[in-house]
């Protein structure tokens, strides 16, 4: 009587122990598919700044857009060397921006829309990092880009690769910006 006792104790323990490694893979493979969605939801909508090339010519502007700061807040742009080169030439002084103000090149809606000139003084041959920051949010985006007109025949070919990729990114940035903007009219309506 002892060891059917045993035995069946040994059985319901066996039995709780699948059943709790069941439970807890199936937590499991549910918790795993939305910790996914959420970090890339949280990534589509972390702010962004880009140019709308990565190279530039000396004399060209950068057209810059920033998205996903707050709507109407003021935006601080800088442009600066992270070649080693000083920032003594034109340009790298901060600016202001307001979401939809007259700087602003579209509405209020979280995304901004500068420029910056690519001056010849100190430009030619540099790499730069753009920072743009919430002044209210505290929100900041970085990027960085060129003026690098010295590019062999052998680095174009694989630059021009990049350039199809930037291109892509460009693209789907595009995209993320005008469905930002339409979900941004559908709330308001």
């Amino acid at each position: 009587m002892e060891k059917s006792i045993l035995i069946k104790d040994e059985v319901r323990c066996c039995f709780i122990l699948k059943l709790t490694n069941y439970v807890f893979l199936r937590i499991i493979h549910f918790l795993i598919p939305l910790i996914f969605i959420f970090s890339t939801i949280s990534f589509l909508q972390a702010q962004s700044v880009i140019t709308d090339k990565l190279d530039y010519a000396s004399r060209e502007t950068a057209f810059i857009t920033a998205i996903n700061f707050q709507g109407g807040e003021t935006i601080q742009f800088q442009v600066i060397h992270i070649d080693g080169k000083p920032n003594a030439g034109n340009g790298h002084e901060p600016w202001f921006v307001i979401d939809g103000g007259a700087n602003d090149l579209d509405a209020i809606n979280g995304i901004i829309k500068t420029f910056w000139f690519v001056d010849h003084d100190d430009s030619f041959g540099s790499t730069f990092t753009l920072t743009a920051k919430g002044l209210t949010s505290g929100l900041v985006a970085t990027y960085e880009f060129m003026d690098d007109n010295l590019v062999s025949t052998t680095i174009t070919s694989n630059y021009n690769g990049a350039t199809k990729i930037l291109n892509k990114f460009k693209k789907k940035m595009q995209e993320l910006i005008e469905e930002a903007e339409k979900k941004k009219k559908a709330k308001k309506k």
